[in-house]
């Protein structure tokens, strides 16, 4: 205690009391100012806002408030329960982030129990996140949408942008319950940037009484929204993202924050605002990364499909299946496909206008057939855990096989077949081997050429009809008279040269003439007898 009290008011000139306290306070006194001596005065940054804190030494980043969490822990705790009349709205944000902050920090230490850590983690995401106060949704979202079609028209009035600071003080004007800090937050969102620039060029002027309202309830919300996403920030650098066992902590933690705040979103503006604003998709992104990075497999696959911004949801798609893949959980993915996915022809959209039914099937295997087309046999050759990476053209064919596909399950093999031939050739390498990665290498290339044609026969003869068993070699992906649904129907045929995805012995080149007519596809055309002998070769 009289330490502490010592840190907060030093006084190089304060007589000692000639008792025992004071001599402690003396010593206590001399040694705060002969080991922080070097501090020295803190203008910029958290550090300047929080004397509190004085006493320790000064951190090596101001846009945080200390380098010492435990011991920031103890002098911050009393001014957070128990603000000063002269606080600033800045100061008392400063601190409670502060305090937040290093409550996170310190929930991982391992002399902290499960209780305490759990407990700890509860207040700094109370601090963190608080709960927007209730109000009438409905009022707010018509409010937004008659702010939101009055900005969208609204033009520069000047050819140069506003500057962050005359936006800053526009904004400041209509939510003066913000901080200067929160403020400057809210200035980062595109959101706000493409609408309200405007208003802090000087246009604006001839909005109605009832049009202004609606701006600046719209623009209290924004604030909201830009707390929360701060706020969002600092749980993900604090908050572990994976579950750990024995700490009290929850691998869903980050999910469940990302999910109430798009249900925030979803409920607050209305759908046609919520579909195009920026923040919103990226608040999917984040969720479906987060769900990734936690092995929440359908979750991840709901902020796929429901993310409105078309770039966002092919490439998160592109990651999942491989990240599914590359985390051991194929199972998941072929129990994904069979339980979300949804057949569609191949002339429909990719995703529909409710943005929930695709054809995951479909779109796992061009994934996983495209992953493929690496050189990984040298990638594997010098791996330490070779059969630790990947095999994205072994889960093509397990993909196939699930549906009971089996002829594109042979097609799977035959494209692994062509690959391994392709490698063999003298520019089938991508990187420099040594000797004795060459002759790993070559060896798995050998055992692929085996599975493969062994593989691809197998699949064949589990074909119904036997006068469709055959495929057409260098030939891999979605034919239109190739069925993705009941397996009883693959009798239906091949179609014509015009396939999504040609791969062929010769590479590209080839497959550009099969695809324009300029090769005899039955020259590539290999019955069960056909695959029976090269698996009988090899």
């Amino acid at each position: 205690g009289i330490a502490i009290e010592c840190s907060q008011s030093p006084d190089t000139q304060t007589l000692v009391t000639p008792s025992p306290v004071g001599v402690v306070s003396f010593l206590t006194r001399s040694i705060f100012n002969h080991a922080f001596s070097g501090r020295g005065d803190i203008h910029t940054g958290k550090p300047c806002m929080l004397p509190e804190l004085g006493a320790l030494p000064r951190p090596r980043d101001e846009s945080i408030a200390t380098d010492h969490p435990r011991l920031a822990l103890r002098l911050l705790a009393p001014y957070v329960a128990y603000s000063l009349p002269e606080d600033t709205a800045d100061v008392v944000l400063t601190r409670k982030e502060s305090l937040a902050e290093c409550l996170l920090i310190e929930s991982h230490a391992l002399s902290v129990n499960d209780n305490l850590q759990a407990q700890m983690r509860r207040i700094a995401c109370e601090l963190l996140v608080p709960k927007n106060p209730s109000q009438d949704t409905s009022a707010d979202r018509n409010a937004i949408r008659i702010a939101f079609e009055a900005l969208s028209t609204l033009k520069t009035t000047t050819s140069a942008m506003a500057s962050r600071e005359t936006l800053a003080a526009t904004l400041q004007a209509m939510v003066p319950s913000g901080s200067s800090i929160e403020v400057l937050r809210l200035c980062e969102l595109e959101t706000i940037k493409s609408l309200f620039t405007p208003l802090a060029t000087g246009a604006g002027q001839n909005l109605t009484e009832n049009v202004k309202i609606a701006v600046c309830r719209m623009a209290e919300i924004m604030l909201h929204l830009s707390r929360v996403m701060y706020r969002l920030t600092i749980l993900e650098r604090h908050v572990t993202r994976r579950g750990v066992s024995g700490n009290g902590e929850k691998p869903d933690v980050l999910i469940g924050f990302f999910s109430s705040a798009i249900d925030d979103m979803a409920r607050t503006f209305p759908d046609e605002v919520c579909s195009i604003l920026p923040e919103y998709s990226k608040m999917w992104t984040r969720l479906f990364n987060h769900s990734v990075l936690a092995g929440q497999w359908k979750t991840a696959y709901s902020a796929c499909v429901k993310n409105p911004k078309a770039d966002y949801r092919e490439a998160n798609l592109h990651r999942l299946v491989r990240a599914m893949v590359d985390q051991g959980a194929l199972k998941e993915l072929l129990q994904l496909c069979t339980e979300l996915g949804r057949c569609v022809s191949g002339t429909e959209a990719l995703i529909t206008s409710s943005r929930e039914t695709i054809d995951l099937y479909e779109i796992a295997s061009d994934i996983l057939a495209d992953a493929a087309t690496k050189d990984i046999y040298s990638i594997r050759a010098a791996s330490r855990e070779p059969t630790s990476l990947s095999d994205y053209l072994g889960s093509l064919y397990a993909l196939h096989a699930s549906q009971k596909h089996w002829r594109r399950a042979a097609q799977s093999m035959d494209l692994r077949f062509a690959n391994a031939q392709n490698a063999l050739g003298p520019r089938g390498r991508d990187y420099e081997l040594s000797l004795q990665s060459t002759e790993v290498r070559e060896g798995i290339i050998v055992d692929d050429l085996v599975l493969a044609s062994v593989g691809a026969l197998n699949a064949i003869e589990l074909v119904k009809d036997d006068a469709h068993k055959f495929i057409v070699s260098g030939e891999f992906g979605p034919h239109s008279r190739i069925p993705v649904g009941e397996p009883e129907n693959e009798h239906l045929g091949m179609v014509s040269t015009n396939s999504k995805r040609s791969r062929g012995i010769e590479g590209s080149a080839k497959a550009e003439e099969s695809m324009s007519g300029n090769t005899d596809r039955l020259a590539n055309f290999m019955s069960s007898v056909e695959l029976f002998g090269r698996a009988v070769r090899y």
